[in-house]
């Protein structure tokens, strides 16, 4: 049995701690007051040290110079190239009667003949025997006989106002146009569909008192379409067939063809290109630029981290590193892009024909891009370094 003594003695053993341990936890929420009481200022001041954490320096603006004349002398070069394609373009365009055309067509007809050289043909009042299909001129190249309407076809640029020579839609209604003897207009024309009459001679809009009227349907097209189909479905052959020929032989003519799609909501603008020169070759080819603009643009991007990454110290801390890394990027991008617009805008405004052709579209896109990608960055980099070094400050940690 314990004396008096030794339990007085445990006794004041186990005050002692007590008030030991609340003396510390005194001490400790004395410390996280001040911390919270100083919250405002010490985001501030943990703000300010981030931005100079992640400011440039000698070595990051070395590269920053770097990455700025690759990135100016890509869309230079592109540029240049995109200049020598367009008059390569230009060069090997033709009239729409040449004699290379015409003998193009003719080696794909012969080949046609001979494959169905031994096919019976069926006799229809109807429709057009699929072999007329694959022979004759395409119904929507009709121009006589419009003026009937109040249509005005334009001439060699009917192309623009009708919906078979659209490199797009032309394959649903050019197609639907051979079988159904047939010609849709666009939009200008409410997207307007005539019969077109193959006899008598030339090939002209149903007039009338002949025995089709001149304004019909879409929908009764398509219905006669599929009629002809199932009457002798090599028809249906026969018009893909003209249609790749008929495509085919207009594509690299001095007009070319349309703009894809682009007359279906906006014939002004879509008139207004392919009377300029702009056709479905050039926004091939743009298209083309473009997406090796971008990629080149993106190559670079790459070639700078790695290069930059050379820089890296062990001692840094590798999140407030790779900020530096993205602003070099987003400053290399934005002044190669601010540049080009001047540069094209300066060229435009001094007359120089192929000013256009240095403009960055692609590097303008991975700019953009850029910028989004490095404010997200940041802000995620920053939230972690703030909170996160405020949370330690408040764990006692730092």
């Amino acid at each position: 049995m314990k004396t008096r003594e030794e339990i007085l003695q445990e006794y004041n053993d186990t005050n002692e701690e007590i008030f030991t341990e609340m003396e510390g936890i005194i001490e400790e929420s004395a410390r996280v007051t001040a911390v919270v009481h100083k919250t405002p200022q010490i985001l501030r001041d943990l703000d300010a040290e981030f931005k100079d954490k992640t400011k440039l320096n000698d070595d990051d603006e070395k590269i920053l110079f770097l990455a700025t004349a690759l990135q100016v002398g890509r869309w230079v070069l592109i540029g240049f190239l995109n200049t020598i394609a367009n008059e390569k373009l230009d060069s090997i365009r033709m009239k729409h009667n040449d004699n290379d055309i015409k003998q193009w067509e003719k080696g794909w007809r012969e080949k046609y003949k001979k494959f169905y050289e031994n096919e019976s043909h069926i006799k229809s009042q109807r429709h057009r025997d699929y072999f007329n299909i694959a022979m004759e001129s395409v119904p929507y190249d009709a121009t006589r006989g419009s003026t009937t309407y109040g249509i005005n076809m334009e001439g060699g640029y009917h192309r623009i106002h009708t919906l078979g020579h659209d490199p797009v839609l032309g394959w649903i209604f050019g197609v639907m146009n051979l079988l159904s003897d047939t010609i849709t207009l666009d939009k200008t024309y409410g997207f307007a569909t005539y019969n077109v009459m193959y006899r008598p001679k030339p090939l002209h809009w149903a007039q009338p008192g002949e025995h089709k009227p001149g304004l019909t349907t879409i929908p009764n097209a398509f219905i006669e379409a599929y009629d002809a189909v199932c009457e002798d479905d090599r028809r249906l052959g026969a018009a893909v067939f003209a249609q790749a020929l008929h495509l085919g032989s207009d594509v690299f003519t001095k007009l070319g063809l349309p703009v894809p799609v682009l007359e279906t909501f906006c014939p002004e603008i879509a008139s207004n290109l392919y009377k300029s020169g702009y056709d479905s070759l050039h926004l091939v080819k743009d298209i083309a630029v473009v997406g090796i603009q971008y990629v080149l643009a993106k190559f670079i991007d790459l070639l700078i981290i790695s290069v930059h990454g050379l820089y890296y110290k062990e001692s840094e801390n590798r999140n407030l590193f790779d900020v530096r890394t993205s602003k070099i990027l987003k400053y290399s991008n934005m002044i190669s892009s601010g540049s080009n617009v001047i540069a094209v805008a300066a060229g435009v405004q001094m007359g120089y024909a192929n000013a256009l052709s240095y403009l960055d579209i692609g590097g303008m896109l991975n700019t953009a891009k850029r910028i989004v990608e490095d404010y997200k960055f940041q802000n995620k980099i920053k939230e972690e370094f703030v909170l996160g070094t405020y949370k330690k400050m408040i764990d006692g940690e730092a």
